[in-house]
């Protein structure tokens, strides 16, 4: 479902919980990706589910910038979001 315009998969949900922020946001056909930022044990098994597992917000702006090189038709909204978003910490 579209929010504020925004189709879903124009989206970019990070989160720190599998069940409540990835699980979620990709049901839904959101992009997502989750921040280990106190190395929490459940981290590996997040990883080895396939979620992009970063440690935090600079981790996850250098991620998303080089998956946007990849896949250029990707929205580069989320990669200005994410920079504005680690200007401010």
């Amino acid at each position: 479902e579209m929010a504020g315009n925004i189709a879903p998969e124009e989206a970019l949900h990070i989160g720190d919980t599998m069940r409540k922020d990835y699980v979620p946001a990709r049901s839904i056909g959101m992009h997502a990706l989750l921040l280990d930022r106190f190395k929490t044990a459940d981290a590996e098994s997040w990883k080895q589910s396939g979620a992009p597992v970063l440690p935090d917000l600079e981790a996850a702006q250098a991620w998303l910038t080089k998956n946007l090189e990849e896949e250029p038709e990707e929205e580069p909204l989320a990669a200005a979001v994410l920079r504005r978003m680690s200007q401010k910490l």
